[in-house]
């Protein structure tokens, strides 16, 4: 049975442009399906695959069947003409599932589902292309009806409302970040507030009629002296630009042309790293080669005024994950307020690695395409939801937000 699917009311766009972005440091896991589809295509028999693994076991995914890599962290079926072979000899539907379906992005309300686009890929992040919406008849031949009811993720906490009260929060979330009379900056920060009065509430033995008339006052409640924060910048303290910096690091990795992180070894070094990051006055080079060595300093001083073009792929980021709910659904082991304060921090990291990507010149809009890249890359990164929950509930986190959007 065909999937009844929409397109988001906010106008997203995407084309492939063979960047071959997707098919470098991406874990393509694989369904039983997939597996057969490849065993079935005989890899073993071409001359240049003879003796190579087309197919792993990720460790680190519960022994889940994954596309195998190249040494250099590139799929084991990417070209040097920057090509799929699958694609070439058996056309593109012999692809795997993930890879067909990519960037493309199914998001399941209780009774909605729709299309969005995954902003880890560049051209999506750049939104050039077509509409999604002239998409739509490609993704619904790929994606299934799952029948049954989709459960609501939980509001806070691990208390689970139902639809009706997860609408009621996140549809005050979207009013807020989509909100155009305030910059985006301002928006996070009421969003973060917001989420702390909401958590506040006792949601237990909240009845379903108080619901609305707490979102209200919520809602007034966190832009209450949120003209001070601005105004009276905190530099972040110690602990919490250390903690920043080590997430920073895991950040600086996700962008493209990295050193890849599939093993244990990998990630191994790659935590010894943050740690280092987190402590150091001088950050080093070795993290990414689009990163230069730098002093800590040069990334705490103002960016001055940025053009509205150099914004525009952050702020169309946030509005597409307001709008379609993907930062909370996607995330189901996630409350929908630690969901937020996930999204929330994206924007104190991303002023953070523009400062750093252009620390000797003038920031461009495609540097905020390649921080989008790597942040959509790193957001479900283990961990993250319980740093930036005590970065919310110390107040840290709207001081960050303020602080870097400087």
């Amino acid at each position: 049975m065909a999937v009844r699917l929409s397109s988001l009311p906010i106008i997203e766009h995407w084309n492939c442009h063979n960047c071959a972005a997707c098919c470098r440091e991406t874990v393509i896991r694989l369904d039983a399906e997939d597996v057969a589809r490849l065993q079935s295509q005989q890899w073993e028999q071409q001359p240049e695959f003879q003796g190579v693994r087309v197919v792993r076991r990720s460790v680190l995914l519960g022994r889940a069947p994954v596309l195998a890599h190249k040494a250099d962290g590139s799929c084991v079926f990417l070209t040097a003409a920057g090509l799929c072979r699958i694609h070439e000899v058996f056309g593109a539907d012999a692809k795997p599932l993930a890879c067909r379906q990519f960037p493309l992005q199914v998001v399941r309300w209780e009774r909605k589902t729709f299309a969005t686009v995954l902003r880890s890929c560049p051209s999506a992040a750049a939104e050039r292309g077509r509409p999604v919406s002239e998409h739509l008849g490609f993704l619904k031949r790929l994606v299934k009806d799952e029948g049954g009811r989709v459960a609501a993720p939980a509001v806070a906490g691990r208390v689970r409302r139902g639809w009706n009260d997860f609408e009621y929060v996140a549809s005050a979330l979207e009013r807020c970040l989509t909100d155009e009379r305030l910059p985006l900056v301002r928006r996070v920060a009421k969003c973060v507030r917001f989420c702390n009065l909401i958590e506040q509430c006792r949601w237990k033995h909240l009845a379903p009629e108080s619901v609305a008339g707490v979102i209200q006052a919520a809602e007034e409640l966190s832009d209450h002296e949120l003209g001070e924060l601005f105004r009276d910048r905190v530099v972040p303290g110690k602990r919490t630009s250390r903690l920043f910096r080590r997430l920073g690091a895991h950040f600086v990795r996700c962008f493209p042309g990295g050193k890849p992180t599939r093993t244990l070894r990998d990630h191994w070094y790659a935590m010894r790293a943050s740690g280092r990051l987190a402590k150091a006055h001088t950050l080093p080079a070795d993290l990414h080669p689009r990163f230069a060595a730098v002093a800590s300093e040069q990334l705490e001083r103002a960016l001055g005024p940025l053009g509205d073009d150099v914004l525009k792929p952050l702020e169309r980021c946030f509005v597409a994950h307001a709008v379609s709910r993907r930062y909370a659904l996607s995330h189901s082991n996630s409350s929908l307020l630690d969901s937020t304060r996930r999204l929330t921090f994206m924007h104190p990291m991303a002023m953070w690695l523009l400062r750093w990507l252009a620390v000797d010149r003038e920031p461009t809009a495609e540097d905020m395409i390649e921080i989008v890249v790597a942040l959509e890359r790193g957001m479900a990164t283990a961990g993250l939801d319980r740093a930036v929950h005590w970065l919310a509930e110390s107040r840290e986190l709207e001081r960050l937000a303020a602080w870097y959007a400087r």
